[in-house]
């Protein structure tokens, strides 16, 4: 009877401690399986940006007040980044056909044509829905990379990556799809690297579509490496773009172009 209660005791002290172990190798085991998405994306460092076609008359009757106020024709709108401030100054990246839309010449050459004054202004809208004005500094055509710099207020630096992603290795977006944005919300958006061809265009498996050119890729460590440009007509769950060579290869061209390090 006796040793059957040390028996019993000695076997209650092994089923314990196996216990034990097992609940750490669980912790362990989901702490390293845990999605990376749980982190924090820098949503604060969001921006969707803004092209205003605005339309004043040039003979406007001067007995209808309605006739003499600016009239909004179009709306562009893109996904950006602010990735660095500078003196007051902050920096923001999206995509270069976005901008291209700021061109006085045409706006000059509309504007001759209709006898209306045309003319474009872009601002920047923050995570928290506040609008600010913006200036195009640098675009490159051949990268289809933008920098625009803004009077937004100061935030926290946004780092380039040292390395590209492994293909297969899980990457990270903040876009707004279509215009989809308001003061608040921030879509995120996760996908896998993919590699890049022959012709300096990256590949990654994640939802874009119009509105989401623009967006910062980021690896897990919410590093820049890579920028949504395009996305297949017929498959919207591909995004095309620069990877972290052309990003880095823009930022010093721009840096050089305005006198300011942007690295």
């Amino acid at each position: 009877m006796i040793f059957k209660l040390l028996d019993t005791a000695q076997n209650t002290k092994i089923i314990g401690f196996c216990a034990i172990v097992l609940t750490i190798l669980a912790c362990i085991f989901f702490t390293i399986k845990s999605p990376k998405f749980n982190q924090d994306l820098p949503k604060d460092n969001f921006v969707t940006l803004n092209i205003r076609k605005i339309a004043e008359p040039v003979y406007s009757d001067t007995s209808d007040p309605a006739s003499q106020e600016p009239l909004e024709i179009g709306l562009m709108q893109a996904s950006g980044l602010a990735f660095k401030t500078i003196n007051g100054i902050t920096y923001i990246l999206t995509a270069e056909h976005f901008c291209v839309e700021i061109n006085q010449e045409n706006d000059s050459i509309a504007t001759a044509i209709t006898g209306v004054i045309i003319s474009s202004e872009i601002t920047v809208e923050d995570f928290n829905g506040d609008s600010w004005s913006a200036n195009v500094l640098y675009t490159d055509s051949s990268l289809d990379i933008c920098l625009v710099s803004s009077t937004m207020p100061s935030v926290n630096e946004i780092p380039i990556a040292l390395t590209p992603p492994k293909i297969g290795e899980e990457v990270y977006v903040i876009s707004a799809p279509k215009g989809i944005s308001s003061p608040g919300v921030a879509l995120h958006f996760k996908g896998e690297f993919s590699g890049c061809n022959s012709g300096n265009f990256c590949f990654y498996t994640m939802t874009s579509t119009f509105g989401s050119s623009g967006s910062v890729i980021l690896n897990s460590d919410n590093e820049m490496i890579g920028m949504i440009q395009a996305t297949p007509m017929e498959i919207e769950n591909v995004s095309i773009g620069s990877g972290l060579h052309q990003i880095v290869y823009f930022l010093t061209n721009a840096s050089a172009a305005i006198d300011i390090n942007l690295l």
